[in-house]
């Protein structure tokens, strides 16, 4: 039986946690904002308001890289949007996961992005492929196979979340201080809540030169948590995280 050295000794699941998720729900499920829908303001407006997503990043475990994540953010017109991520697996990493793809659309309700359908496709365990469609006027998520999952007032997909935390980043203007937002994620078979909180501005040198960035973290109570970089010269553009367990820095994610 081959074994790897300790450094590099992750479980499968640990090798997915990584890679499934995007950025911010790296760190587990994370969760957002809705209402019921209504009327959606101007198209351009809200495209002016909407945070700079696309790019590829670099996913690592210490020196070990595991591979890339691709992010991609289209307008579909009236107000909505298609927000994509693919994970894309290399060298030793291909041995635990394939290549992972999430999809989220959603609309905005004024301020307030409202998810419509997420789907997560998985190659290699397709038997947890799934996709999720919100009916917020019974507020209520159906999975295509049947089951209803209901929330109470505003809710996010995997990757709705992650534009509802940095609008909010935005919207504070990536002050630092105590004040906490609070969001709520559906999942499958579960709703959790999640809060993130703008901890520090922190110059980052990711190999072109130094940055400041604004750092927000994860603050509710867990062995894990996630840490989040922010340029807010790009438009508070993501380009560092970090998942963290009991303290300990298990992957980084890191913009390209």
């Amino acid at each position: 039986m081959n074994r790897l050295p300790m450094t590099w000794a992750v479980s499968k699941r640990a090798w997915a946690g990584v890679l499934v998720g995007g950025v911010l729900a790296a760190a587990n499920p994370v969760g957002g904002v809705s209402a019921a829908v209504a009327a959606v303001p101007d198209k351009t407006a809200t495209e002016a308001a909407m945070p700079p997503v696309d790019g590829r990043y670099t996913l690592r475990r210490g020196l070990l890289k595991l591979g890339s994540a691709d992010f991609s953010l289209i307008t579909l017109g009236g107000g909505c949007y298609r927000y994509s991520y693919a994970a894309n697996p290399t060298g030793l990493a291909r041995m635990f996961i394939g290549r992972v793809i999430e999809v989220s659309e959603f609309c905005m309700d004024g301020d307030t992005i409202v998810p419509r359908t997420y789907s997560f496709t998985r190659e290699d365990e397709k038997d947890e492929n799934y996709v999720l469609r919100f009916d917020h006027e019974r507020q209520v998520a159906r999975t295509d196979g049947g089951i209803e999952i209901a929330f109470e007032g505003a809710v996010q997909d995997r990757l709705s979340l992650q534009l509802a935390v940095q609008r909010w980043v935005m919207a504070n203007k990536g002050k630092v201080s105590d004040a906490t937002y609070a969001v709520t994620q559906v999942e499958p078979d579960k709703i959790k809540v999640y809060e993130f909180r703008v901890t520090a501005r922190e110059n980052l040198d990711l190999g072109k030169g130094p940055i400041e960035t604004v750092k927000v973290e994860r603050v509710d109570p867990s062995r894990r948590s996630i840490r989040v970089w922010a340029d807010p010269a790009q438009g508070y553009r993501i380009v560092q995280v970090e998942q963290i367990k009991d303290g300990s820095v298990q992957f980084q994610m890191q913009l390209e």
